[in-house]
C-alpha cells in the first residue's frame, strides 16, 4: 500500500510539471454574447502587430475561463464553489427517480463565510453534504454506480488561499467532519492551475484529503474546453480517484457541451463514462443526460430538470432511465471579470 500512494504522488507531480511548462498560441479577441453574456472568441488578421497579438491571447484566455466560470456558478459546480471567497448560503431540494423506484427527494445545505479580517485569503465553510465519494463520476445528485451509499455527515472548517486567480489556484482547507456524531480531524491541500492550448483551455486539478483515523483520498482531474461556433461551450473531462479503503483506482471520462439560452436559462448535454480497475478493468456505468436549468426568481431561484438514461455494468447495461428534479436556493453574489453570475 505504501508503494502505491508514493507512485501516485510521483505520477501526479509528473502531471503537474508537465502542465506548467505548457504553451499556446491563440489568434482571437473575446466577444459578449447580447443575450447570455457568455464571452466568446472572434477571429482576427494574423497580420497584425506582434504585440497586439500577444495582448490578445491573454484577453481570449480571460474571455474563455470567465465564460467556463460563468457557466459553472450557474450550476454551481464544484470547480468554482471551492474557490469561492465570498460568503455563499445553498439549499437544494432535490427528487430523483430510476426506473421501477419511488421519486427519492434529498435535502442539502452548505454555507460558506468570507472572513474580511483576513481580506479575501480566509474562509469558513460549512456543509452538510454526504461523502463526496459517492458522487465521483456521476452528476451531483445522480445515483452513484460505483459506490454503495455511505453515512452522511456535516463538515466544518478553514479553507487559506494563497492563491486565487484565473489561472491559478492554490488553497489548503482543514476542519472537522462528524460522522454519527463523532468529529474527524482533515486536512486538503488543493491546487488548480489552467493554460492556453491551442484553441483550448486546460484545467489540471489535484486534491488530496488525509483524515485523522488514517483514511486518505487523492483526486485528479483534466479539463479541455473551448467555445463552440457562437451559441455552445464544449468541455472533456478526465478524472481518477484512490481511496486507501478502496480497492483498485477510480476513474471516469465525461462530455458535456453547454447551450446557454439566455442569462437565466441553460442546456446541458452529457455523456458520462465510470470505470473502475479492481477486482478486473471494466466500464463500469455510461450514463447520458440533458439538463435543463432556470433562473426562476430574482438572482437566487434556481430549477433544474435532467431526464438520463444509464447503463450500469451490474444490469448488463440495460438501459435504466431517470429522472432528476431540483430546486436550488442560492444566497450570495458571485463576480468575475466585471460579470455578476
Amino acid at each position: 500500500m505504501p508503494q502505491r500512494r508514493v507512485i501516485l504522488f510521483l505520477v501526479a507531480g509528473f502531471l503537474l510539471g508537465s502542465v506548467a511548462n505548457l504553451h499556446a498560441d491563440i489568434s482571437s479577441i473575446p466577444v459578449e454574447d447580447e443575450e447570455s453574456g457568455v464571452l466568446l472568441p472572434k477571429e482576427i488578421d494574423p497580420e497584425e502587430e506582434p504585440g497586439l497579438i500577444d495582448v490578445t491571447h491573454e484577453r481570449v484566455t480571460e474571455a474563455v475561463l470567465a465564460s467556463a466560470r460563468w457557466i459553472d456558478s450557474f450550476f454551481s459546480d464544484e470547480r468554482t464553489v471551492r474557490e469561492e471567497t465570498e460568503t455563499r448560503l445553498r439549499l437544494s431540494v432535490t427528487n430523483f427517480s430510476e426506473e421501477g423506484d419511488l421519486f427519492t427527494v434529498d435535502l442539502r445545505s452548505s454555507l460558506r463565510l468570507d472572513l474580511p479580517l483576513v481580506g479575501e485569503r480566509l474562509r469558513l465553510f460549512f456543509t452538510g453534504e454526504e461523502e463526496e465519494r459517492e458522487r465521483l463520476f456521476s452528476p451531483e445528485a445522480r445515483r452513484q454506480p460505483i459506490f454503495e451509499q455511505r453515512e452522511r455527515g456535516a463538515t466544518v472548517g478553514l479553507r487559506y488561499f494563497f492563491l486565487s486567480t484565473l489561472r491559478q489556484n492554490i488553497s489548503i482547507s482543514s476542519g472537522l467532519r462528524f460522522r454519527r456524531g463523532t468529529p474527524v480531524l482533515l486536512v486538503e491541500p488543493r491546487y488548480r492551475h489552467t493554460v492556453p492550448v491551442r484553441d483550448w483551455e486546460m484545467r489540471f486539478t489535484q486534491r488530496f484529503r488525509g483524515y485523522s483515523d488514517g483514511r486518505s483520498e487523492i483526486r485528479t482531474s483534466l479539463d479541455f474546453e473551448r467555445p463552440l461556433y457562437e451559441r455552445y461551450f464544449f468541455r472533456t473531462t478526465a478524472e481518477g480517484a484512490w481511496f486507501d479503503d478502496e480497492d483498485g483506482y477510480f476513474y471516469g471520462l465525461h462530455f458535456i457541451l453547454y447551450q446557454p439560452l439566455s442569462r437565466n436559462r441553460i442546456l446541458q448535454y452529457g455523456w458520462n463514462n465510470g470505470f473502475v480497475t479492481r477486482p478486473s478493468h471494466a466500464l463500469e456505468e455510461v450514463r447520458l443526460f440533458v439538463s435543463y436549468r432556470q433562473r426562476i426568481w430574482r438572482e437566487w431561484l434556481y430549477f433544474e430538470v435532467t431526464p438520463q438514461l444509464a447503463f450500469p455494468r451490474e444490469e448488463n447495461y440495460d438501459a435504466s432511465p431517470g429522472i432528476l428534479l431540483r430546486l436550488d436556493m442560492i444566497f450570495g453574489a458571485y463576480r468575475s471579470q466585471g460579470i455578476l453570475f
